[in-house]
């Protein structure tokens, strides 16, 4: 049976959710992220051409202040976490860190420039086709779709643990990228907005009790 795009979203709203882990991961993230840039650029390890010097600066502000504004979020975590906005510097930290990572683990991979525009495209492809599968109606050629990356991901690791040869550690990254952006894509819905709420209300269940939902969340504070 045909779904439509936004019950698919509502799929995604239904499991993206803003929580302490969330916000835990990507401090954790952003911070390696800043010690990793700090270092590299103070001991001149990362090539200009790889992250030139016009947005050096600047990347180290966006990581200290939303380092700062992660922590802080922790601390006064009963008040901030039930504002509109809260999970917002989450989720730009999340496309900001993709695209970092992919530029650092590009200059360590010793990838160029075109294989990795290959990769990211292939990524891109295989997320559009789950998406068009899952509009038709399939639910199992997309798990089916998963599980295959999953595995070519963990025979191309092995491999390389054996041979050293680079090309697996390589090509073992689409697939790793391939999981990692079913998750990352949607991070957006992550948020209260009111898109998501509508999202809810219109797909979500419509005989559930309020008041149960309230006790709910309470307890999970």
């Amino acid at each position: 049976m045909k779904i439509s795009f936004r019950q698919i979203l509502y799929r995604y709203a239904q499991i993206l959710t803003y929580n302490k882990l969330e916000n835990s991961i990507t401090i954790f993230i952003n911070g390696f992220l800043l010690m990793i840039l700090y270092v590299g650029f103070s001991a001149h390890t990362l090539p200009v051409k790889i992250i030139p010097y016009v947005y050096r600066d600047k990347l180290l502000t966006f990581y200290v202040i939303t380092t700062i504004m992660l922590v802080l979020s922790r601390i006064f975590w009963r008040w901030y976490h039930q504002q509109m906005f809260a999970g917002a510097v989450e989720v730009i930290s999340n496309y900001v860190n993709v695209i970092v990572i992919t530029i650092l683990i590009g200059w360590l991979t010793k990838i160029d420039a075109k294989t990795l525009i290959v990769g990211i495209t292939i990524v891109i492809l295989f997320n559009i086709v789950i998406y068009v599968v899952r509009l038709l109606g399939s639910q199992k050629i997309p798990m089916y779709m998963l599980f295959s990356v999953v595995i070519l991901a963990v025979v191309t690791t092995f491999l390389y643990s054996f041979t050293r040869v680079d090309i697996f550690i390589k090509i073992s990254f689409i697939p790793m990228a391939c999981i990692l952006s079913s998750r990352i894509i949607p991070y957006w819905l992550m948020l209260d907005t009111p898109y998501r709420r509508n999202l809810i209300k219109e797909f979500g269940p419509k005989d559930i009790d309020k008041s149960a939902i309230f006790v709910s969340k309470k307890k999970s504070k």
